[in-house]
C-alpha cells in the first residue's frame, strides 16, 4: 500500500486484478479498503528537500545547539496565514442526498498571524491584514516580544526570508 498510497480506487483494483485474477467493483474496493483492512484517506505532504541528507544533517546539528537549553527558556516564533474567503470542503448529509453549500464568489483577503510562545504563556501575537513583511515583523519583535523577554530566554525563528534581514541585537 505505501507505494501506491495515493492510487484512486480504479487504480487499486486494477492492481489488485493483475494479482490475483480477481475483479472486483470500485465500491467493493472501497468497502474492502474502509472495514476490513481499516484504511482511511488521508495523506500529509511535505516537500520532498526535508528528505535531503543535507536538510536532515542540519537538523541534527540544530537539534545538538538546543539540547542543553531549559525547555521554560525556549520561545518560538512563526507565523500564519489564513484566506477570509475559505470555506469547509467536507460536510456531513443523509445518505443518498448531497450536502450543499456557498463558496465565495471572489477571493477573500488573507490576515497574517504571528506568535511568540512560551513555555507556559503567550509572549505577544499580532495580526495583519495582508501578508506580513519583513518591517511589520521586526516592529513586533520590538514592540511585543523584545520588552517581554527575560535573561536566558532562547527565540527560535523558522528559516522565513523575513527573519533573515532582521537586525534584533540592537533592539534588545
Amino acid at each position: 500500500m505505501d507505494e501506491t498510497n495515493d492510487a484512486t480506487l480504479e487504480e487499486l483494483r486494477h492492481l489488485l486484478h493483475e494479482r490475483t485474477q480477481v475483479l472486483i467493483s470500485v465500491s467493493t474496493t472501497d468497502r474492502m479498503l474502509r472495514q476490513k483492512l481499516n484504511i482511511t484517506v488521508k495523506k500529509t505532504l511535505y516537500l520532498s528537500l526535508k528528505a535531503s541528507e543535507r536538510v536532515q544533517q542540519a537538523r541534527v546539528g540544530f537539534w545538538a545547539s538546543v539540547a542543553d537549553l531549559a525547555a521554560k527558556n525556549l520561545v518560538f516564533i512563526d507565523e500564519a496565514v489564513m484566506n477570509l474567503a475559505m470555506v469547509r470542503l467536507t460536510a456531513r448529509s443523509e445518505k443518498g442526498k448531497r450536502a450543499r453549500g456557498s463558496k465565495p464568489n471572489r477571493r477573500g483577503q488573507n490576515v497574517s498571524m504571528v506568535a511568540a510562545l512560551g513555555f507556559e504563556q503567550v509572549l505577544g501575537q499580532v495580526n495583519l491584514l495582508g501578508s506580513t513583511d519583513a518591517l511589520s515583523f521586526e516592529a513586533f519583535m520590538a514592540q511585543r516580544v523584545i520588552p517581554q523577554l527575560w535573561k536566558g530566554a532562547c527565540v527560535i525563528l523558522d528559516n522565513c526570508s523575513i527573519h533573515s534581514r532582521l537586525e534584533l541585537e540592537p533592539l534588545a
